[in-house]
């Protein structure tokens, strides 16, 4: 008998996660529910939907959609269930102690979401340090070359990028540098000095980081214990004009110091998530001319979901052959992870 997998995303997210190929590849092993998740999920997925549904699952397929937590109501009703695979990012929101501590397991499409902000994150890296948008602005001015600005431009050739933490965006961040002649620094206070050298990188502490780099990129998690490290402190040892790029979580920068220093004219920002998001619609970083606001876009908005998809069907696979997933999140790990 075919193990048995519960959808539970809306209708118009299966659409945006799941392509043809990578669905018929699960339908081949597993059973899933229900049949025609196409045509008969519901647009909004609930907690007694679930509760009503799951009892024959051994597979729980959530994602952005989905409500949290699964209660102990919830769960209670899930005899047969062994497996969360969460299609997207954080499960902060899904699970708690008392879902490990019944021995379930969950996993996450982390690894696809990274590689979409790695690949952002490296295309606002070079566009701030050739400064594309205030250069465009001065145009659609009027302007043509300015001086002011093209002194400042730089090219990724010879410089130092710090990438501040070895998240999967960190890593998969530092594979894609590795086209560019650029000195590569991270801080990880998680990682050896022998992890960050495969990647063809030095680990160094924060404080050299902010120093030494012409960029900074910033992958870490927001944690209680990553919030504000970017604060007066940090932006003051920064080298004039350098660039910072934010595709983390707004959280980590404290934006009245980050303001007080764009004022100044110091440095660049690129920044994709601010705190709160969106800004409030009188912030200074919407107006200020050295920093330029995305509306967190850095991870999959449409095409590239489907990464998501093609991750979690693979996790599901994996777990019906082997019993194990690659991309397991555990009890003591979630308090590190976004």
């Amino acid at each position: 008998m075919k193990p048995q997998v519960l959808f539970a995303i809306s209708k118009s997210m299966f659409s945006k996660i799941f392509d043809e190929e990578d669905f018929a590849r699960l339908v081949e092993r597993v059973t899933v529910l229900p049949n025609e998740p196409s045509v008969e999920l519901p647009e909004t997925i609930t907690a007694d939907w679930i509760k009503d549904n799951i009892s024959q699952a051994e597979i729980l397929l959530t994602g952005w959609s989905t409500p949290g937590p699964l209660t102990a109501e919830i769960l209670d009703n899930a005899k047969n269930l062994k497996i969360v695979v969460h299609s997207a990012g954080s499960v902060k929101y899904l699970v708690n102690d008392d879902f490990f501590s019944r021995g379930l397991r969950i996993c996450n499409t982390r690894s696809a979401l990274a590689k979409g902000v790695a690949e952002t994150t490296l295309g606002m890296i070079i566009a701030s340090l050739k400064l594309f948008m205030p250069c465009a602005e001065q145009i659609k001015q009027g302007n043509w070359r300015v001086s002011e600005l093209i002194d400042k431009v730089l090219e990724p050739y010879k410089i130092t990028v710090g990438v501040v933490a070895m998240s999967e965006v960190g890593k998969n961040l530092l594979t894609l540098l590795k086209a560019f002649e650029v000195e590569k620094i991270v801080y990880d206070p998680y990682v050896d000095e022998q992890m960050v050298a495969q990647f063809g990188a030095k680990k160094v502490e924060l404080d050299e980081l902010c120093r030494s780099s012409d960029a900074i990129a910033i992958c870490a998690p927001s944690t209680p214990q990553t919030r504000h490290m970017f604060s007066s402190k940090q932006f003051a040892m920064m080298k004039p004009h350098a660039r910072i790029i934010n595709t983390s979580r707004g959280a980590l920068i404290d934006e009245s110091a980050l303001i007080e220093n764009l004022r100044a004219g110091r440095f660049y920002a690129l920044v994709d998530v601010t705190d709160p998001e969106p800004p409030a619609e009188d912030s200074p970083l919407r107006t200020l001319p050295n920093c330029h606001l995305l509306p967190h876009i850095a991870g999959h908005v449409n095409n590239g979901c489907k990464r998501q998809g093609r991750l979690a069907v693979d996790e599901i696979l994996r777990f019906v052959d082997t019993g194990n997933v690659e991309w397991e999140v555990t009890a003591d790990a979630i308090s590190r992870m976004a």
